[in-house]
């Protein structure tokens, strides 16, 4: 062969990736012929591929030698000093290929993107706007000045380049995904989106893009989709912080705690000073209830970083719920200290000082004001609660939440004054968001009842629930679907009598029924007697199933239950309810309502369980779920249309489990107000327990209540609020056919 054709055969090589045999055909030929331009030149390409930079600059001055107008062996020449950071070197042989060739477009790339990695972007814009104006139309070129114009914040002209560019080459991905990062940062969520699925379709393997979908679609509050498409990001091979921070924090809003445990570790263990992935931990475990994991995995943080105050709110606060009072406190104070100066001696110290003085970072202090108001709320100490949350308010007038707590306690407040405030705030935030606007009208209409101006408090309660509908999905066929279901499961689940077998230690009782129903004030009345403690609104049945069966729906696991799975089902329920009653008693209360869904595959793992359901007249529990914005997800909540459907779907349900012969007491709340002592009493006595005066005084009990029955559950009996819902019959006709 001549030399022509080894070469050609080189080059062949070459591009397909055989670098060894492409250069031994180059040396074959310069062995022969030393001085061989294009074998030079094909050697010092193949050496630039191959990161030998030295070789492919001598390779270079090899070529140039015979040729000073070889425009292309100083570009290459250039690209070899970029990479062994001799910058200047570099621009000079760029301009030189630059002045050869004016409308060859590779040097023009190389030396903007040499300015712009040298923090020179002016001068980058000045290279891509010299080639443009030259007249070469180049994809590359558009593009690289887009980026450059989003460095100096020039967003709308870089989205117009992009376009330009995506117009002259429709099918390049990375010009539909940075055109789709650029219309994020105007806030065009909807257009990045559609962006960013474009250069999907394009390159369905990129998890860059998947990443940046993932990214919209979290800003736009859809988090499954955003964390299908950072999972298929992750399973691609991204590794960076961002779908690492992206994914942790959609799978917390979407209660995904275990697959956040999991994730955040390796997180941490790819980027060990980002302490913030050991909170989202920490924080994980504590939203799995595994609490004595989530106490150490604070106290890991904290022995990394012993100044984070948010894991040493975070820890005190968890402390301060299971009793251990001191310890909890001065973790709260440590956290305190860090935002004040000088020292806070004591926690009513630091409340005072919330609404005197600004903390140096008044966002932390805000939430550590609210937990401990939400605790002391929770415990009866509802004037502490209010100090804590106008403390919230002064530090960040923002935490419109405060306003629904504070109305929520109207009898410890002047309503008046937080009336006034609430429209001042209005006044001069026209522009909240729907969030802090659902918060405002819903304490709006807590109040304006209390000042007995009926139609104006419906009125806030509708635009509340109004704002808040828009923002979430109730599907009543769902709903069906799911309760169609639950009765074939309860049909063909294994029928496996274990309660003589495997006795428990726990005597479970299920307080069940609609929300809003009186369900807070039985266990209040039960769990005063010296024999009965109470969970409160635990999800100790499905988390046990979803514990010991390893899946999610616990249905499917119900279907397939082996005697094993059963028995530790039963002890792992045993062992969670007592951890959250923090009680020794036999008898212990589970009152998560819509367990009422449940009954039957209840009745199946704990045949000894004791059923309670609480029922109320309809109008007044739909009124007051229109009412009441609720932390747990309650979608049929929003709209009297949707709760008048969920309220019949439930009374479906109830009267198949009666049909099914399961046995069920039943309780009407009306009747359980106007004579407690004896509805109480012949119910605990079908059980064999006996009726204790103390069961009355309830309301002295200092357990903890976290529902929105908090204040009321802290009272004496009252039967004001019986007939409340007639001062909005003209408003509520969807919940009269009830």
């Amino acid at each position: 062969m001549n030399h022509s054709e080894i070469l050609q055969q080189g080059r062949c090589l070459q591009a397909q990736g055989n670098y060894e045999e492409a250069e031994q055909l180059y040396r074959m030929i310069l062995q022969r012929e030393p001085q061989h331009l294009d074998a030079n030149f094909q050697l010092g390409t193949l050496a630039f591929q191959l990161q030998q930079y030295n070789i492919s600059m001598a390779c270079m001055i090899q070529v140039l030698q015979q040729d000073k107008e070889h425009k292309r062996s100083y570009y290459y020449l250039a690209r070899s000093l970029m990479f062994l950071e001799q910058f200047e070197k570099a621009k000079e042989f760029l301009a030189i290929a630059i002045q050869l060739d004016a409308l060859w477009c590779p040097p023009y790339l190389a030396l903007g993107s040499l300015y712009r990695k040298l923090g020179e972007q002016k001068a980058a814009l000045h290279v891509y706007d010299t080639a443009l104006d030259a007249g070469i139309q180049n994809t590359k070129l558009l593009s690289n000045k887009a980026n450059c114009l989003l460095s100096v914040g020039d967003i709308e002209t870089a989205i117009q380049l992009y376009e330009e560019a995506i117009e002259l080459q429709p099918k390049h991905f990375e010009i539909w995904n940075n055109k789709g990062q650029a219309q994020v940062l105007i806030g065009d969520l909807n257009g990045a989106l559609q962006s960013l699925q474009q250069a999907s379709s394009l390159d369905p393997g990129s998890a860059m893009v998947h990443r940046n979908i993932a990214y919209v679609y979290h800003q736009l509050q859809e988090h499954s989709l955003a964390k299908e498409h950072a999972e298929t990001s992750l399973q691609l091979g991204e590794v960076s912080k961002e779908i690492f921070q992206i994914t942790l924090d959609v799978y917390q809003r979407l209660e995904k705690y275990s697959l956040a445990v999991e994730l955040a570790e390796f997180a941490f263990e790819s980027y060990p000073q980002e302490y913030s992935f050991l909170l989202v931990q920490a924080d994980s475990l504590n939203g799995l209830k595994q609490w004595d994991d989530a106490i150490q995995a604070y106290k890991r943080l904290l022995k990394i970083h012993p100044q984070q105050v948010s894991a040493l709110h975070r820890l005190g606060i968890l402390l301060v719920r299971f009793d251990d009072v001191n310890t909890g406190e001065k973790y709260i104070l440590s956290a305190f200290n860090l935002l004040y100066q000088p020292d806070v001696l004591s926690i009513e110290e630091a409340i005072e000082i919330g609404v005197k003085k600004q903390a140096s970072n008044s966002l932390q202090a805000a939430s550590i004001y609210i937990d401990l108001g939400n605790i002391y709320q929770q415990n009866g100490n509802f004037l502490q609660a209010v100090q804590c949350y106008k403390s919230a308010l002064k530090q960040d007038p923002n935490q419109t939440v405060c306003y629904r707590y504070l109305a929520g306690m109207r009898q410890y407040i002047d309503v008046a004054q937080l009336m006034c405030e609430i429209e001042r705030v209005e006044m001069e935030h026209p522009k909240y968001s729907s969030v802090r606007l659902v918060d405002l009208y819903f304490a709006k209409g807590m109040l304006l009842e209390t000042l007995a101006e009926y139609p104006k408090a419906f009125k806030a309660f509708e635009k509340a629930n109004q704002l808040h509908r828009e923002t979430i999905e109730f599907c009543i066929q769902r709903s069906l679907r799911h309760i169609t279901l639950v009765k074939k499961v309860h049909q063909t689940c294994p029928r496996i009598n274990v309660s003589e077998q495997y006795p428990l230690d726990v005597q479970p009782i299920f307080i069940v029924g609609m929300i809003r129903s009186g369900s807070s004030l039985l266990a209040e009345l039960l769990s005063a007697h010296s024999m009965i403690s109470s969970a409160g609104e635990s999800a100790a049945f499905s988390d046990s199933i979803e514990y010991v069966c390893q899946r999610p729906d616990i249905l499917s696991a119900m279907q397939e239950l082996s005697l094993e799975q059963l028995v530790a089902i039963r002890q792992r329920y045993q062992e969670q309810v007592r951890k959250e009653a923090k009680s020794t008693t036999k008898w212990i209360i589970n009152k998560l309502n819509h367990n009422y869904l449940y009954i039957g595959l209840i009745k199946r793992i704990f045949p000894e369980a004791k059923i309670v359901h609480i029922q109320r007249n309809p109008i007044a529990t739909g009124l007051s779920i229109y009412q009441r914005y609720f932390a747990e997800p309650q979608n049929f909540a929003y709209s009297l249309e949707d709760i008048s459907q969920h309220y019949k779907q439930y009374q479906s349900v109830m009267q198949y489990w009666l049909d099914e012969k399961i046995e069920i007491s039943s309780l009407q709340y009306e009747n359980m107000v106007a004579q407690p002592k004896e509805e109480i009493e012949q119910l605990i006595e079908a059980w064999g327990l006996s009726w204790e005066e103390q069961q009355l005084q309830f309301h002295q009990n200092k357990t903890p209540v976290m529902t929105a029955s908090v204040v009321q559950v802290r009272q004496p009996i009252y039967q004001s609020s019986l007939e409340k819902w007639k001062n909005y019959l003209p408003y509520i006709e969807p919940l009269l056919l009830l």
